[in-house]
């Protein structure tokens, strides 16, 4: 009886322990799908390749915010785009160009303001959402990833197992070659309303 009574409760633990915790976080979102370019000149001696100029103007405009574009050394460049966040694109751009690059074009939302309480999304998460005052105020689970995957909580979701479908949902799409759950090292969870940002120039 004692041992049945710690295997329950040692799996209880283990339950708890694995099962995704939300944050409180409204989800913020850069309504119109429009943005902008910004330019940070680069460090004297670095001057990027014929291959990466050609990329900076034909290809990374395409891409929606947030976007970054990284130039290094000896012709390397590399780029992201879709990510969540201002932060996660510049890494993920720097990550693939390599030691020693710098971050030289970014694709940001027209009114971006850094300062805005939430967590910010990629566009294409912006677009799938009824920003109508009604349907934004509803709090749902949502969860991102540091890639750009995401997924957001579905009218059949319910009961106990809601937060976990939603994260294993976006881990699905984080981590397509894992064949079972990601337990650690996943998908962030957040739970909030839907916050429109806003427009800078009107808030002004």
């Amino acid at each position: 009886m004692r041992w049945g009574v710690a295997v329950i409760a040692l799996l209880a633990v283990g339950v708890w322990a694995y099962y995704p915790q939300a944050k409180a976080a409204p989800l913020l979102a850069y309504d119109h799908g429009t943005s902008y370019l910004v330019i940070t000149p680069l460090p004297e001696g670095l001057k990027p390749g014929k291959a990466a100029i050609k990329a900076s103007y034909l290809e990374f405009p395409n891409h929606s915010f947030f976007a970054a574009f990284a130039i290094g050394p000896e012709g390397r460049y590399a780029w992201v785009g879709g990510r969540h966040n201002r932060q996660t694109a510049q890494f993920g751009a720097m990550e693939r160009c390599g030691p020693d690059c710098v971050i030289f074009l970014e694709n940001l939302p027209n009114h971006y303001q850094p300062d805005q309480q939430g967590r910010s999304v990629a566009q294409k998460l912006v677009d799938t959402l009824d920003l109508t005052p009604s349907a934004s105020a509803q709090p749902r689970y949502y969860a991102l990833a540091a890639n750009g995957a995401w997924a957001m909580q579905k009218p059949a979701d319910e009961g106990l197992l809601v937060a976990w479908n939603v994260v294993q949902r976006c881990n699905a799409v984080a981590y397509p070659d894992k064949r079972v759950p990601v337990l650690v090292n996943g998908c962030a969870l957040f739970y909030g309303p839907v916050v429109v940002a806003a427009d800078a120039d009107k808030a002004g």
